[in-house]
């Protein structure tokens, strides 16, 4: 248990109380604890006044403590998991999805394999609810927004809407006209 002086400029000649140990000089009277000793060396500077070149806090003796032997620890990973604890793969999203199904298919869907079915259906375009009905209704809104979005693009230049057959029986009827 060390005595402590106070090396911290302006508090080198205290006197009073710190930590319910009696200061005079900025020596304690009695000896303290390590912890208490530790706690006044965390936020002033304090060494053992019996031995002034050992320092006295938290910090310093972690800082020696880098040679001590110890093994540092490894760093942490960061693991994903979902709330039942098993690890989440992220879906694979493909870049052609056919947008191809109705109202009827997908309530048929429903009717054979349940909320279950039309959900394994909704994961491949990243669609969730929690009905039957809001899971069609989400679906259905994808579809439109995609048939949307098709409609409003501009054909590419090696689509087959730019290639459109020539019916030769106009043309002769313009060329006579």
């Amino acid at each position: 248990m060390p005595r402590v002086k106070i090396v911290q400029p302006g508090f080198e000649t205290y006197n009073g109380i710190i930590e319910g140990a009696q200061f005079n000089e900025g020596s304690s009277i009695e000896s303290l604890s390590q912890f208490s000793a530790e706690r006044i060396g965390a936020f002033m500077k304090v060494v053992n006044a019996d031995n002034e070149d050992e320092p006295l806090g938290l910090g310093y003796r972690m800082a020696n403590a880098k040679g001590s032997g110890v093994e540092p620890r490894a760093p942490l990973e960061r693991i994903v998991r979902t709330k039942t604890g098993k690890t989440k793969e992220a879906p694979k999203k493909s870049k052609l999805i056919s947008y191809e199904f109705t109202k009827d298919e997908l309530e048929l869907v429903a009717d054979k394999d349940g909320i279950q079915g039309l959900r394994k259906v909704a994961d491949q375009y990243e669609v969730r609810g929690r009905s039957i009905s809001e899971i069609i209704s989400s679906l259905m809104a994808l579809k439109a927004n995609q048939e949307a979005k098709l409609a409003s693009a501009p054909p590419k230049a090696n689509s087959v809407e730019l290639i459109k057959p020539v019916d030769t029986t106009d043309i002769d009827s313009l060329l006579e006209g």
